[in-house]
């Protein structure tokens, strides 16, 4: 049994087997042929390695199946993510749909003004919609009522 030879080798030989220069111009035209074929393989096979690197696919497995087996992993991290953002979504729109309820729950300020009475003395204070005035303004009031006891207990401390 010989060894195999090497295709570069058995070019060699395919040119040297021309006895007539016909023959030597059709076999010079096959050698080149296979030059090309072999180069053009090459180049394939080049980019065939390439991408089983750049993808991890192991020596025993063909390159389309490695491809098609990461297009596969791929499209189910995509389902995933795709599944995840919509859980997220909804999440959201929960919790926007609840926070619209509690604001809806707490009472808001009216800008209208409304005219009450204190001690015989007409008063405006902004009140919410439940009708109870605004602390700010309770406050107030408290502070002018003890300043008017203040005053008539100075001036009936004069007189």
């Amino acid at each position: 049994m010989k060894p195999e030879m090497s295709t570069a080798v058995m070019i060699e030989r395919v040119r040297e087997l021309s006895v007539t220069s016909q023959e030597s111009v059709l076999l010079n035209l096959v050698a080149n042929r296979i030059e090309l074929l072999l180069a053009t393989e090459s180049g394939i096979s080049l980019e065939l390695n390439s991408i089983r690197c750049a993808l991890g696919i192991p020596p025993g497995e063909s390159v389309h199946a490695g491809v098609v087996n990461e297009c596969v992993r791929l499209n189910g991290e995509i389902l995933e993510l795709r599944n995840r953002l919509a859980a997220y979504d909804r999440a959201a729109n929960t919790l926007k749909q609840q926070l619209a309820a509690e604001r809806a729950l707490v009472p808001t300020k009216v800008t209208v003004y409304q005219p009450f009475e204190v001690d015989g003395v007409d008063m405006d204070c902004i009140r919410d919609r439940t009708g109870r005035s605004d602390e700010y303004c309770e406050g107030f009031f408290d502070g002018l009522l003890d300043a008017e006891r203040q005053i008539r207990e100075y001036k009936d401390g004069d007189a």
